[in-house]
């Protein structure tokens, strides 16, 4: 793993302000009308990601392209997800957990159907895949999970714990870097933690809006 090189917050190469598609740009305009609250979760967690990949030694244009636009669509599948859904406050039933459960592939359907590469697809189908094999949709486990996908999954987690969302207020720094550190090698790549959390807490804080 690399240590970590402070960037500005826009890529000057254009990784993360021009995908490859046009047409996931009016996937993800859509997206925006849907659930604006997921629209800019994609947005920060695309920042994260690009820091947290480059530390991973994710260094080559190409494949900071895949892990930027991967991290960008990683949530399209939610357009299908009902807004009332979405944003309950309650527990979820059973049948509102499925349909959520559904979204990777969902996801990773629309990015195959606008002819995104087979990475960005796995970043969308698999970023909810678990280091132990207990996640979803596929039970993937270990290194069998793409690395790009185990990327994002750690700054999945880390936006969305520090944000605030209909079913619960923001997470403190501490309190999201403590529950990172407390399911590495359970739910995230324990070696992808670890270089997260040697990252400059206020770097982290700058991207979520702390």
């Amino acid at each position: 793993m690399a240590s970590f090189n402070v960037r500005p917050a826009t890529d000057r190469r254009g990784i993360l302000s021009r995908p490859e598609v046009p047409t996931v740009r009016s996937l993800l305009s859509a997206l925006r009308s849907h659930d604006p609250y997921t629209y800019r979760h994609s947005l920060r967690t695309v920042r994260l990601s690009l820091l947290l990949g480059r530390a991973c030694n994710i260094d080559t244009h190409a494949r900071l392209r895949v892990l930027s636009l991967g991290a960008l669509a990683h949530d399209l599948g939610k357009i299908f997800i009902p807004g009332d859904v979405l944003h309950k406050e309650g527990r979820l039933t059973g049948v509102e957990w499925e349909a959520v459960r559904q979204h990777p592939l969902d996801g990773a359907r629309l990015l195959a159907g606008v002819a995104a590469s087979e990475g960005v697809c796995r970043v969308a189908a698999e970023h909810h895949e678990r280091w132990d094999g207990r996640g979803y949709p596929a039970g993937l486990g270990g290194e069998r999970i793409d690395f790009n996908a185990r990327v994002v999954a750690v700054a999945d987690a880390f936006d969305a714990m520090t944000s605030v969302r209909a079913y619960g207020p923001a997470l403190g720094y501490e309190e999201a870097a403590a529950e990172l550190e407390r399911c590495a090698g359970t739910q995230f790549d324990p070696a992808v933690v670890a270089t997260f959390l040697r990252a400059p807490r206020a770097l982290l804080e700058a991207i979520i809006g702390c």
